[in-house]
């Protein structure tokens, strides 16, 4: 499993951030959470 992310100012402006982490598909980590299962108010 991987996530990436990434985070700027601004079409092609300014400095851009870049993150990747790389995980063993059966990692379990308590603070890890499918974002898509969260409500609206979280």
């Amino acid at each position: 499993m991987c996530g990436v992310d990434e985070a700027g100012r601004g079409c092609l402006a300014g400095p851009v951030i870049v993150a990747a982490c790389v995980l063993h598909p059966f990692a379990h980590h308590p603070l890890i959470r499918d974002s898509k299962t969260l409500s609206s108010k979280q």
